[in-house]
C-alpha cells in the first residue's frame, strides 16, 4: 500500500513543490516544481503565496494523502531554552515564562513550538522556534481560500534537518548543514541525525545582487545577470576584480555570522569541531562561494547531494539537486517524524480539522462497538442461563435415576416445602453427602471392634522385631488375652531369643516382655515362650 505526499516550501524567491509517493520499502520522487515570485509585486508574500498557488492548482491535479508546508525563515525566530523541568506537559507549562524574558512584545502575541536537543535528569535544552501568531492565521486562512490545508506547518530551518534521512551524510560526528536561500542562509549544526543547534543568517543571494545593484546602480534584474556571469568569489583579494571585491564583502558578512552560530553551539557543546558543511540552495549558484567559504572558515564546503539514493526520474538532476533539499525535508516529515525535529504549528487554535474529525469518527465507533459488545453479552447471558437450566435439571434427574439404581440402600432427603429449587443442593452433592456419612457410619462401628486392636497389635510386633538376616525363629502359636500376648516359636540359636526380647522392649505398646527357658529339640533347635504384658492404651487402641 503507498501514500502520497505533497511538500510545499514557501520560499521569498520562488514556491517550491515537491510530490512523492511511499511505498513499504521504497521512497519515489513524482513530480517537482519551482514558481518564481515577483520579486517587485508590492502585495504581501501570503497574498502572493496564495495567488501563485491557486494559479498553479489550477493547471495541475496532484491529489495527495498528506500535505506538508513549512513557515518561511524571514518569519521565525529561535532561540535554545534551559528549562529545569523534564517531560512535555512540565516544558509546555514553563516555556511561555522563559520566553517571556527573550521577547521584546508581549508572549500572548507569540505562537510557538519546541523540540528537545538535550535532556537530562532534572533539566531539558529545548530549541524553541516563535513566530506573531497573525502570521499563522494568515497563511492558513489564504492557503484554505485555495481548498489547501496542510497537516504540517513546521518551521523551515527545523524540517531542514529531516534531509539527514535520505542524503548522503556523516551517520555520526558533528557536521553543518547550511542553505543559502534568496534572502537568508539556515545553518544547522547536527550530530549524525539528531539537530543539535540552528540559525537563521540575514544573509542570501539576493544581498550579493543588491550590493551589484548598488554599485553599478543597475536595475535588479541586469544585476542578477552580472553576478551569475561575471561574479565570482577568488580565494585571495590580488586575484579578483572590481565585481568579485564587491561580492566578497558581503561574503564576509556572511562568513563572520558563521562563526557566530559555532560560537553558539559553543556555548552548548563546548569547542566543537564542525570538519564538513554540506550546502544547497540558489545561492551556490555563484562561481566559487564554497572554495571561499572553506578558504575563509578552514572548513571543507560540498554540494549537499539529496537525491544519489532516492528513487526518481528526473533528467535535470544537478540543477535540482541545490534547489529540492529543503522541500524533500519538508515532504518526508510524515515519514520520519519520530527521528526529527517536532515543530508543528497546527495545533491548538489552528489544530489539523481532519484529525478532529479523524479522533471523533473513531470515538463514535468505538462507542457503537462497545455498545453492540454489551448488547451481544447480555444476550447470550439470557440465552445461555435458559438453555444451560434445563440441561443441568436434565441431568440432575438422570444423575438421581443412575444413583437410585446403583445405590438403593442410599437416600437423600426430600427437599422441604416451600423451599425454593435454586435454593436445594445440587443432586450430585447430596448423594456424595450420603456415601460419605455411610462410609463414616461403617468406620465408627468397624474402629471399635477387637479385631482391628489384635491387627495393630501384629503390626507392632512385625516393625520391632528385628530382620529375618539378625534372627532366625518360627511362630508356631499365637494367643491374645484381655492383657497378654503369647507367642510359641522354635529357633536355631537361643541368642535369637534375647535378640526378639531386646527389640520387643522398645515398643509403648507393650509394659513387659518375657521368656520362658529355651528347650532343646533334635536338629539342633530350641523351643521358647514369649509373654508380652499389653499396656492399657494398646488394649483400648482404636
Amino acid at each position: 500500500m503507498s501514500q502520497t505526499i505533497l511538500g510545499i516550501d514557501l520560499g521569498t524567491y520562488s514556491l517550491k513543490i515537491l510530490r512523492l509517493e511511499r511505498h513499504v520499502q521504497e521512497l519515489r520522487l513524482l513530480d517537482f516544481f519551482e514558481l518564481p515570485l515577483d520579486l517587485h509585486a508590492r502585495t504581501p508574500h501570503d497574498e502572493q503565496v496564495t495567488e501563485v498557488l491557486g494559479a498553479f492548482f489550477n493547471e495541475h491535479s496532484l491529489d495527495a494523502d498528506i500535505v506538508c508546508m513549512n513557515l518561511p525563515g524571514h518569519l521565525l525566530s529561535s532561540r535554545i531554552v534551559d528549562v529545569p523541568f523534564v517531560g512535555q506537559k512540565k516544558i509546555n507549562q514553563a516555556l511561555d515564562f522563559e520566553l517571556e524574558g527573550h521577547l521584546p512584545f508581549p508572549i500572548e502575541d507569540i505562537f510557538w513550538d519546541y523540540h528537545v536537543i538535550k535532556e537530562d535528569e532534572n533539566s531539558s535544552e529545548v530549541l524553541c522556534a516563535y513566530t506573531h501568531e497573525a502570521n499563522i492565521g494568515k497563511y492558513l486562512s489564504c492557503l484554505e481560500s485555495i481548498n489547501i490545508d496542510a497537516k504540517y506547518l513546521g518551521a523551515d530551518f527545523a524540517d531542514f534537518a529531516s534531509i539527514a534521512q535520505v542524503a548522503i551524510l556523516p551517520p555520526e560526528g558533528f557536521y553543518a548543514l547550511c542553505d543559502i536561500g534568496h534572502s537568508k542562509t539556515t545553518l544547522l549544526i547536527m550530530d549524525g541525525p539528531q539537530l543539535k543547534y540552528a540559525r537563521t543568517i540575514g544573509v542570501g543571494g539576493y544581498h550579493f545582487t543588491r550590493a551589484i545593484q548598488r554599485a553599478f546602480n543597475l536595475n535588479y534584474e541586469k544585476a542578477e545577470a552580472l553576478k551569475l556571469t561575471r561574479g565570482k568569489l577568488y580565494l585571495r583579494e590580488q586575484e579578483s576584480d572590481q565585481v568579485s571585491r564587491i561580492l566578497s564583502h558581503v561574503a564576509a558578512e556572511l562568513i563572520s555570522a558563521i562563526k557566530q552560530t559555532y560560537m553558539g553551539a559553543a556555548k552548548y557543546y563546548g569547542n566543537i569541531t564542525v570538519p564538513a558543511v554540506y550546502c544547497c540552495g540558489g545561492g551556490t549558484k555563484l562561481i566559487g562561494i564554497l572554495e571561499h567559504l572553506s578558504f575563509h572558515l578552514q572548513t571543507n564546503f560540498f554540494e549537499l547531494d539529496a537525491l544519489t539514493f532516492t528513487a526518481h526520474h528526473f533528467e535535470d538532476a544537478d540543477d535540482i539537486n541545490r534547489a529540492i533539499p529543503q522541500v524533500l525535508s519538508t515532504a518526508i516529515r510524515p515519514i520520519y517524524f519520530h527521528r526529527i525535529p517536532r515543530i508543528n504549528f497546527r495545533k491548538g487554535p489552528y489544530a489539523y480539522k481532519q484529525d478532529i474529525q479523524i479522533v471523533t469518527r473513531e470515538f463514535k465507533s468505538v462507542i457503537v462497538f462497545v455498545f453492540l459488545i454489551a448488547v451481544l453479552v447480555v444476550t447470550y447471558y439470557f440465552i445461555a442461563e435458559n438453555h444451560y437450566s434445563e440441561k443441568i435439571t436434565k441431568i440432575d434427574r438422570t444423575v438421581d435415576k443412575l444413583m437410585r439404581d446403583e445405590f438403593k440402600d442410599i437416600t437423600v432427603a426430600k427437599r422441604k416445602r416451600g423451599a425454593k429449587k435454586d435454593d436445594t443442593e445440587n443432586l450430585l452433592k447430596k448423594y456424595l453427602k450420603s456415601v460419605k456419612t455411610k462410609i463414616n457410619e461403617y468406620e465408627s462401628v468397624s474402629s471399635g471392634g477387637s479385631s482391628e486392636a489384635v491387627l495393630n497389635i501384629l503390626y507392632e510386633i512385625s516393625t520391632k522385631l528385628p530382620p529375618k538376616q539378625a534372627v532366625n525363629f518360627e511362630t508356631k502359636e499365637f494367643v491374645f488375652a484381655e492383657d497378654f500376648v503369647r507367642l510359641s516359636a522354635t529357633t536355631n540359636d537361643t541368642l535369637n531369643v534375647e535378640k526378639i526380647i531386646e527389640s520387643l522392649r522398645k515398643s509403648e505398646m507393650f509394659s513387659e516382655v518375657s521368656s520362658t527357658d529355651a528347650q532343646p529339640k533334635p536338629g539342633g533347635l530350641w523351643d521358647f515362650t514369649l509373654k508380652i504384658d499389653l499396656r492399657q492404651a494398646a488394649r483400648s487402641a482404636d
